[in-house]
């Protein structure tokens, strides 16, 4: 079995939420006709928990590597977050997904583990919260 560096699975990681759409809305400039009260909340949280996972890789290596957007998102400026919430749901089940992988191969670093586990904790709840916001058809208007 071949050694898995801890550095490359948490780098992963890092560019699946610091590359993931919630990030991306951050600079879309979306309109919040549903979820206003909620959806800022957790694009915040996923910003903060790329920030927590770089600052880890940075301390560890001295660099990032950041990835880059899917070009699929470039069509998702000023847009209403209504008319975005499948797309969201469906990369944020991508995302928990992927970050469930990651842990699978995280070697046994009860530092990078606890992490990793509190980022995957939080995308598990912003998918509930996303798939909750998005069956709610009298929110969501089509």
């Amino acid at each position: 079995m071949t050694q898995v560096d801890s550095y490359e699975v948490l780098n992963n990681a890092f560019i699946r939420v610091y590359r993931s759409f919630g990030h991306y809305l951050d600079s879309a400039s979306p309109k919040f006709d549903v979820g206003q009260d909620v959806l800022p909340a957790i694009i915040e949280q996923l910003k903060d928990d790329a920030n927590r996972l770089g600052q880890v890789l940075n301390d560890k290596r001295g660099f990032v590597e950041t990835g880059s957007y899917p070009h699929t998102f470039s069509d998702s400026h000023f847009l209403n977050i209504s008319r975005l919430l499948d797309g969201w749901v469906e990369d944020q089940r991508q995302l928990l997904a992927g970050l469930e992988a990651d842990r699978q191969l995280l070697p046994a670093d009860f530092e990078d583990l606890a992490l990793l586990d509190e980022v995957i904790d939080h995308v598990r709840g912003q998918l509930d919260t996303l798939e909750n916001l998005n069956s709610d058809k009298t929110l969501c208007p089509k």
